[in-house]
């Protein structure tokens, strides 16, 4: 099992993600936005790591890709801060992949495409 730090900020369109993954008995902590995301791991770095997540999917929805890189990095600082690694997964739609790839993949940035299964989400976390 593992503890998932889910962001989207379209909740209701996401359930399925958050009903897959807690029918393979993940810990799911749903946030609705990247700042709350962000802040919560701050808390939770601060707070002896009450639930600082093994992985950490991120709709990227409306953000741009420097966007992402920049939250990348701040989540990245956060996790050394820790002396921690927390993966991070985008969730990307099929007409957003064009533009993400190359920078993501120049990054280390993985990202998953929606519509997606428990056999693509589990993947990250095996």
């Amino acid at each position: 099992m593992a503890r998932i730090m889910l962001v989207d900020a379209r909740v209701e369109l996401h359930q399925y993600i958050l009903k897959m993954l807690e029918l393979a008995e993940h810990e799911v902590l749903l946030v609705s936005s990247l700042s709350d995301a962000l802040q919560s791991l701050v808390t939770q770095v601060e707070e002896n790591r009450a639930f600082l997540p093994d992985l950490l999917f991120v709709e990227l929805g409306p953000f741009s890709v420097q966007d992402a890189l920049e939250v990348h990095k701040k989540v990245r600082a956060i996790a050394n801060t820790a002396t921690t690694d927390i993966p991070m997964v985008f969730i990307v739609q099929e007409d957003q992949i064009e533009m993400v790839e190359h920078p993501f993949m120049q990054a280390g940035i993985k990202f998953i495409v929606e519509p997606t299964s428990i056999d693509s989400l589990n993947v990250f976390l095996d």
